[in-house]
């Protein structure tokens, strides 16, 4: 499109809880060239008809100090039965 933002694909993943819900994880960085550079981590489930999501994200530039603690954040998202 054209309002200059684009994402960059980093990786995915899904886990399983004690409970048997299935989560799914992206992580992602998106950009718009000369205004921001964003790294996110999400988590996301489907509980009946709805999907639920936890997205953690900060600048790229920040990511090496702060990316490993909102990791453990949306991976720590759970659903209450």
């Amino acid at each position: 499109d054209d309002s200059g933002v684009f994402a960059e694909f980093r990786s995915a993943g899904s886990r399983v809880d004690a409970a048997g819900q299935q989560y799914y994880v992206m992580e992602y960085v998106v950009e718009r060239p000369g205004k921001f550079r964003r790294h996110n981590y999400s988590s996301y489930a489907v509980k009946g008809t709805q999907l639920l999501t936890f997205n953690a994200q900060c600048p790229e530039t920040l990511w090496s100090r702060d990316g490993e603690e909102l990791q453990q954040s949306a991976e720590s998202f759970v659903l209450l039965p």
